[in-house]
């Protein structure tokens, strides 16, 4: 992979109300930006960080502060894979996190015989959360990391195994239902 562009976004607000500092740290935060000093964040350039930090500009200089963006590369080159590391870093936690859900859900699901009926609605329920958890974080994982993929590949191996287990022919029918008859 290629070493990735950077953007430096530095930015200054009057201390009072602070509010203002508040509502510009949370967007800098859902954006996943590193901090390298106070009021100085770093993204990986994407099409969408790019507008993003835009936006918080205006933003910025509405609430009467000031704002720079700069598209930067790290010297020595080399420092470039350190702040990407650094960036992925975020996000391996709640990565592992979904794989191991994932994995869970998964093996509930193969048990002999297939789950029961209330184990395959709480499974869909698990898989549900854990794709949501992926999702906010991959809208975040700027650089797609290693440990998004292998998130992505456990939730998959799940949704093929709940369609499988719902697909999968259950034993007799309660009497007075369909299979009774």
């Amino acid at each position: 992979m290629a070493a990735p562009a950077w953007l430096i976004f530095a930015y200054k607000v009057p201390s009072e109300p602070s509010s203002r500092r508040v509502l510009v740290w949370r967007r800098l935060r859902r954006l996943a930006a590193l901090a390298l000093h106070d009021g100085a964040y770093l993204l990986p350039r994407t099409p969408r960080t790019l507008e993003q930090l835009q936006w918080l500009q205006a933003e910025v200089e509405e609430l009467g502060g000031e704002a720079s963006l700069w598209e930067a590369s790290p010297v020595p080159p080399d420092r470039s894979a350190r702040f990407a590391e650094l960036f992925n870093r975020q996000f391996e936690a709640g990565y592992t996190r979904v794989t191991a859900t994932a994995e869970g859900v998964r093996a509930r699901l193969q048990s002999p015989g297939g789950p029961h009926p209330d184990t395959l609605l709480a499974c869909e329920r698990d898989y549900q959360a854990a794709s949501r958890e992926y999702l906010a974080l991959r809208s975040q994982d700027h650089l797609g990391s290693a440990a998004g993929a292998t998130a992505r590949r456990a939730l998959e191996a799940v949704s093929t195994a709940l369609r499988d287990a719902v697909e999968r022919p259950q034993g007799p029918m309660e009497p007075g239902g369909e299979g009774s008859r």
